[in-house]
């Protein structure tokens, strides 16, 4: 056997060796009970199959017992909001705007339906840090 195709044969192993993966780490706000709320800077919205994803960075989430939980950048990354009719206001919202974001308990539609009541407010521009 000709030494010269050995080595090539080791450097092709290497070459062809699986690439180490890192599981990227991602949050969705899931409200649970009225009064549960989320404060972050909007960011720019991906688009899913569903339509838009929008973003919080620098998200903060309190539940209505009162815990807290921070989604700094560069941690997790941006807290990603659900896919809920209500949130499409959201794109009338200019990106890095400080918005306050509060589920306030299932409703009922008119047509049977139920769906989640949420409350979106903006602060001031240039108003506060998240």
């Amino acid at each position: 056997m000709c030494p010269m195709a050995n080595k090539s044969s080791q450097s092709d192993k290497s070459a062809a060796a699986p690439p180490t993966w890192s599981l990227l780490e991602s949050a969705t706000w899931s409200p649970a009970r009225a009064g549960d709320n989320v404060t972050g800077r909007l960011g720019a919205p991906d688009v899913g199959p569903f339509g838009e994803q929008h973003t919080l960075e620098n998200a903060t989430a309190t539940s209505s017992g009162g815990e807290v939980t921070y989604f700094a950048d560069g941690e997790i990354g941006s807290l990603v909001l659900p896919h809920l009719t209500t949130l499409r206001d959201l794109s009338r919202v200019p990106i890095g705007t400080l918005v306050r974001i509060t589920y306030k308990g299932d409703k009922v539609s008119k047509a049977g339906n139920t769906y989640k009541d949420i409350s979106i407010e903006t602060a001031p521009s240039g108003g506060g840090a998240a």
